[in-house]
C-alpha cells in the first residue's frame, strides 16, 4: 500500500542523516562498479536466445557482504518492442540507437548494450554508492547481489518461441531475409531458475553450485524489477516466477519474493485504450499471422489466462494495469509518474489523430486519482511530474532524491510543489521493511498516495 515515510526513526534514514552531518565526508563517492557478463547455457536452457538466435546474456555483480549472499535483485531491462515486419526491420537497422521508436539493434542481439550494462555505477537501483555523499546509503538494495538481464527479444518478455521471417533492406541497402524468434519469457524464466539453483557464475551449466548464494531459506530475499517493457513483462510473470522461487527444494518456506513494476501502467485511465492493437503484436510474437495468436507461444499471467482461456479475449491479459488491479497476488511496488509520454501517449489529445483524447492535466489527474484503485497491499509511488523509469537509469537524481525539505537534495533534483514528498528509494525501503516484517512508525501507509 502506498506509504508516507516521515524523515525519522528508521535505521537506514538515521545512518543517512548521520552521514550528511559528517564534515569530513568526501566530495566524490567511489566510482566504477564492474559487473561480469554471463551467457545463459543453451545446453540447459535451449530456448534462451535473442531475436537473431544468439545466446541471451546477463550481467552480475555479487555482494561483498556475507549477510547479503542470499539476497538478490534481478532487473529485467526495458527497450520498447517490435511487432511487425516493418517495425522489426526498423529496429534491426538502427545500429547506433539514435532512431525512434524506443529500442534498437542492441535489443535484438545477445551482445547488445554491453558498454552500458557492464558498470552499475549511476544506474539507480543497481548503484551501490549513490551519486554523492548525500545519497551514499539511500539505496535499500545497495548490498544485494544484482543481475541486469539484457533485453534482446523485442516482445516485452512474453514470447515462447514464435518465429517470423524478416525481409526488406538492411542498413546498407542490401536485401535482407532472416528468421527472428521471440523468446523473452524463456529468457526471464532461465535467469530466475539459474539464481534459484545457485549457478549464476556458470550461466546455469555444469555441476558446480555455490549454496552460499542460493535464495532457499527464510533469510533469503529476491526482488524482481521490471523497467518499461520489462515492467510489462514482469506483470505477466511475477506470480509464476515467485511461485518457482518458493518451490522445493527450500527451507522454512523459502525466500521472501516481491516485485517492482516501473512505468508500464495506466491505472486511473480507461484501460481498454491500452488493449487496442495488442492482438496484432501478440500474433506476430507468437509466429501467427493477421490477428491469429498461437496461444502456447505467448506467456500470460496464469490466473488471468484461466479467466480468458482463448484468444481473442485472452489479449486482455497483456494489460499491466488490469493484471495489477485484478490478478497479481505477489507483493508489488508500482512506480508510475502522473504523465508519461510513452506509456500514456495513446490517451493524449491530438486534433487530427485523437480529437477525443485527454489533455496533459486530465491524464495527470486520472493517474493520480488511480492510486486509490490498487489493492491495499501494493506499494504505489505516483509523483505528479513527467519523468520515465524512476528506479533505474543514468540519472540517479529521481531515484535517490528527497524533496520534503528535510533532507538535502542531491545534484539535478529540483524541488517543486508537484514532486513527491519522499524519494523513491526511501519509499522502497519502507515497502521492503513491510515485506520483511520490520515496518516501523517511520514508515506509515496512508490512503493511496505516496507522500
Amino acid at each position: 500500500m502506498p506509504m508516507s515515510c516521515p524523515p525519522r526513526a528508521s535505521a537506514l534514514v538515521t545512518a543517512l542523516v548521520a552521514l550528511w552531518g559528517l564534515v569530513s565526508a568526501p566530495s566524490v563517492v567511489a566510482g566504477a562498479q564492474p559487473a561480469t557478463q554471463r551467457s545463459i547455457d543453451t545446453s540447459v536452457y535451449g530456448n534462451a536466445t535473442c531475436n537473431d538466435g544468439s545466446v541471451a546474456r546477463y550481467y552480475v555483480r555479487k555482494t561483498t557482504k556475507a549477510a547479503y549472499r542470499k539476497k538478490w535483485l534481478i532487473v529485467f531491462q526495458g527497450g520498447g518492442s517490435c511487432f511487425s515486419n516493418a517495425s522489426c526491420l526498423e529496429r534491426w537497422n538502427d545500429l547506433d540507437g539514435t532512431s525512434p521508436p524506443i529500442g534498437s539493434h542492441d535489443n535484438m542481439v545477445g551482445d547488445g548494450g554491453a558498454a552500458n550494462m557492464s558498470d552499475f555505477d549511476h544506474q539507480g537501483i543497481l548503484d551501490e554508492d549513490g551519486n554523492s555523499p548525500l545519497t551514499l546509503l539511500a539505496n535499500p538494495f545497495r548490498h544485494f547481489n544484482k543481475i541486469h538481464v539484457h533485453y534482446c527479444s523485442s516482445d516485452t518478455w512474453k514470447g515462447r518461441g514464435g518465429q517470423q521471417t524478416m525481409t526488406g533492406l538492411d542498413a546498407n541497402g542490401l536485401p535482407l531475409e532472416m528468421p527472428i524468434v521471440f523468446n523473452g519469457a524463456h529468457i526471464a524464466e532461465a535467469v530466475v531458475d539459474i539464481v534459484k539453483k545457485g549457478k549464476v557464475d556458470s550461466g546455469g551449466g555444469g555441476v558446480t553450485v555455490d549454496p552460499r548464494y542460493r535464495p532457499d531459506d527464510a533469510s533469503s530475499e529476491v526482488v524482481l524489477y521490471g523497467q518499461s517493457a520489462g515492467a510489462g513483462g514482469l506483470a505477466s510473470h511475477l506470480d509464476q516466477l515467485a511461485a518457482h522461487l518458493k518451490s522445493p527444494p527450500v527451507i522454512e518456506g523459502g525466500p521472501t519474493v516481491w516485485g517492482i513494476i516501473d512505468s508500464s501502467d495506466a491505472v486511473g485511465l480507461d484501460l481498454s485504450v491500452k488493449d487496442q492493437n495488442v492482438l496484432k503484436a501478440l500474433s506476430y510474437w507468437s509466429g501467427g499471422s493477421a490477428d491469429v495468436v498461437i496461444s502456447e507461444n505467448i506467456s500470460v499471467d496464469q490466473s488471468c489466462g484461466d479467466a480468458y482461456p482463448t484468444y481473442p479475449d485472452r489479449h486482455l491479459c497483456n494489460n499491466a494495469g488490469r493484471l495489477l488491479l485484478e490478478y497479481i497476488t505477489t507483493p508489488a511496488f508500482v512506480a508510475e509518474n502522473a504523465h508519461d509520454g510513452v506509456i500514456h501517449g495513446d490517451y493524449e489529445w491530438d486534433e487530427i489523430n485523437n480529437p477525443d483524447g485527454l489533455s496533459t492535466q486530465q491524464i495527470r489527474a486520472g493517474i493520480t486519482a488511480g492510486g486509490a484503485l490498487f489493492p491495499a497491499w501494493m506499494g504505489v509511488f505516483r509523483p505528479n511530474f513527467s519523468k520515465r523509469e524512476h528506479v533505474q537509469g543514468m540519472n540517479n537524481g529521481t531515484f535517490l532524491a528527497t524533496d520534503d525539505g528535510s533532507h538535502p537534495a542531491p545534484p539535478r533534483m529540483v524541488r517543486t510543489g508537484k514532486t513527491s514528498r519522499v524519494s523513491l528509494a526511501y519509499a522502497l525501503s519502507c515497502y521492503r521493511d513491510k515485506q520483511n516484517g520490520q515496518t516501523t512508525s517511520a514508515c506509515r501507509f496512508v490512503n493511496k498516495t505516496a507522500r
